[in-house]
C-alpha cells in the first residue's frame, strides 16, 4: 500500500512538472502576423517606419520572424557635426552614420556598435574615442563627460526597438536552443523559453555572446495578448555593454493580404 502511494504521488509530481514547462494544458497560441501599433507604444524612435513579426507555433515551438524598418539619412549632430542618427547626442543608435549602420543593420567595424564611430576608432580614451566614440570621445564611445561609453535613456529606448533577429525558434519544453549569428558581429546565441502565469504569459530570452564572449547582449520579454486577443503586449529589457532598458511594446494583427514580416 506504501508503494502505491508513493508510486502516486511520484506520478503527480511528474504530470505537475510538464504541465509547468508546458504552460498548462491550454497554453496561449501567439501565432499570426503582427504589426507595431505606433500610436499606442511608448518612446517609439522617430525614424522607425514599421516593426513586423509573423509569429507561427506548434505545441514544442515558437518561431519569431522579425522585420524593422528604419529612415536612413545623414543628419546634422551637435554644433554642426554630421552626425549619425539626428537624436540630441548625435552619431548614435540604432540609426548609425549612412555608412556602417550600427545595430543591426550595418557594419561593425563602419557603423559602430552599438552606437556610432568606428572600430577599433583611432586614439584611445579622450582622444577621438575609443572603440568608437566622436570627437572628445571617452571610452567605449561616449561623449565627453558622459562617463563610460554609456548611451543616453533616449538612445537605450531607440536602441531597444531595434534589438531583433530576423528568424528566432524557441522550445516551449524549456530547453534551451542555440543559432548563429552574424549580424553586427559574428557569434551565438542561446534562445530559452518558459510559460508564466498557468500558460497565459510567454518569457522569452536570448543571450548573444559575440566574438568569442567579447561583448554579451541579453534580451529578455514577456509575452501576453490582450484579454480580446486583438492586441500582443510585449515587454523587453535588453542588458548591453552600453547600458540598459526596457520597453513596452503593444503589436495588433495585421490584416494585410501582403506586406508580412517574411518579406
Amino acid at each position: 500500500m506504501k508503494k502505491l502511494f508513493i508510486l502516486g504521488a511520484l506520478t503527480t509530481t511528474l504530470a505537475a512538472g510538464y504541465c509547468f514547462a508546458g504552460g498548462g494544458k491550454n497554453p496561449t497560441n501567439f501565432a499570426g502576423k503582427w504589426v507595431l501599433e505606433m500610436q499606442k507604444t511608448h518612446d517609439v524612435p522617430s525614424r522607425l517606419k514599421s516593426y513586423k513579426m509573423n509569429v507561427t507555433q506548434t505545441g514544442t515551438q515558437i518561431t519569431v520572424h522579425s522585420k524593422v524598418e528604419r529612415e536612413f539619412r545623414r543628419a546634422e549632430g551637435p554644433g554642426g557635426e554630421e552626425g549619425g542618427n539626428g537624436s540630441p547626442e548625435g552619431g548614435g543608435y540604432p540609426e548609425g552614420r549612412q555608412r556602417g549602420g550600427g545595430y543591426p543593420g550595418g557594419g561593425y567595424p563602419g557603423g559602430g556598435y552599438p552606437g556610432g564611430g568606428r572600430f577599433p576608432g583611432g586614439g584611445i580614451p579622450g582622444g577621438v574615442g575609443f572603440p568608437g566614440g566622436r570627437r572628445g570621445g571617452g571610452y567605449p564611445g561616449g561623449r565627453s563627460g558622459r562617463g563610460p561609453g554609456a548611451l543616453s535613456e533616449q538612445m537605450r529606448k531607440a536602441m531597444a526597438f531595434s534589438m531583433v533577429t530576423p528568424v528566432a525558434t524557441y522550445n516551449l519544453d524549456g530547453s534551451t536552443s542555440t543559432m548563429r549569428v552574424e549580424k553586427p558581429i559574428p557569434g551565438s546565441a542561446t534562445l530559452k523559453a518558459g510559460w508564466k502565469k498557468n500558460g497565459k504569459q510567454l518569457d522569452l530570452s536570448r543571450v548573444e555572446d559575440l566574438r568569442g564572449g567579447e561583448r554579451t547582449i541579453k534580451v529578455q520579454e514577456q509575452w501576453k495578448l490582450s484579454k480580446d486577443g486583438s492586441d500582443l503586449e510585449v515587454e523587453r529589457h535588453v542588458d548591453t555593454p552600453r547600458g540598459s532598458t526596457k520597453i513596452m511594446m503593444i503589436f495588433s494583427r495585421d490584416q494585410a493580404t501582403s506586406g508580412g514580416a517574411q518579406e
